[in-house]
């Protein structure tokens, strides 16, 4: 019911949420900084931000409007700002090339509070899927599958050798979440694989070795990170 407004709304998060990135991104970065620079690097910076973004907003499909999907994409990156520049960067000194912990996890958690805050929705007969928006959904996982290597190692200088072990890793912890959740998901299914499993679990693998692609883990650590990834997904969306 939701899938034409949520992916409209989505291209209205994306373009705002870039422009909004580009200046919390420099502010917080360095408070001196009088000059807003717009290249290539903080162009990809923002666009990093924008899936904190839209992470929430999977969260709270139906339940906002565009007016308030414009405060939170604001609020949100304000608070994404100073949780990677000044928390996360400047006093924990962290490194997540692959954006686990500064991107997803932050995503999640405010989607999380914000939905709280808004509470449950009043009508939730809407909240199901057609065949259209599988296909859809699934058109999009396949998209992101392919694209998630070069998401992971966008961060990294192009041409070093971390960023060639981010990508390989990051393919490997892939197949072994989709492997595992075709394997597990007829399961917990009735002995039919589900669209929900195939579009989100699939991905997980990508999203657990974000953190530590550019380590030297080996094919065992990285298939063996993607493949609990995939399984962990799996029993929490059937559970």
């Amino acid at each position: 019911w939701y899938g034409l407004g949520s992916a409209g709304l989505t291209f209205y998060v994306t373009c705002l949420g870039v422009q909004v990135s580009l200046l919390s991104e420099a502010l917080f970065a360095d408070w001196l900084n009088t000059q807003v620079v717009v290249n290539y690097r903080t162009l990809l910076n923002a666009n990093f931000a924008v899936a904190a973004f839209l992470i929430s907003f999977g969260g709270l499909i139906g339940k906002v409007n565009p007016s308030q999907l414009c405060v939170m994409t604001v609020l949100e990156s304000i608070f994404y700002s100073i949780n990677k520049r000044l928390i996360l960067t400047k006093w924990l000194d962290i490194q997540d090339c692959g954006g686990t912990i500064i991107i997803h996890m932050f995503g999640a958690v405010f989607g999380l509070a914000a939905s709280y805050v808004l509470g449950k929705p009043t009508d939730t007969s809407r909240e199901k899927s057609s065949q259209v928006s599988d296909i859809f959904s699934l058109v999009g996982t396949v998209f992101l599958w392919l694209y998630w290597p070069s998401f992971v190692s966008g961060g990294l200088p192009y041409d070093s050798f971390q960023a060639q072990r981010a990508i390989t890793n990051t393919i490997v912890s892939l197949l072994g979440s989709t492997v595992v959740t075709f394997g597990l998901s007829p399961i917990f299914s009735g002995g039919r694989l589900d669209p929900v499993h195939v579009q989100n679990s699939t991905l997980a693998g990508g999203v657990a070795i974000g953190a530590t692609a550019n380590l030297p883990l080996g094919p065992f650590g990285a298939l063996l990170v993607g493949s609990v990834a995939g399984a962990l997904s799996v029993f929490g969306f059937a559970r």
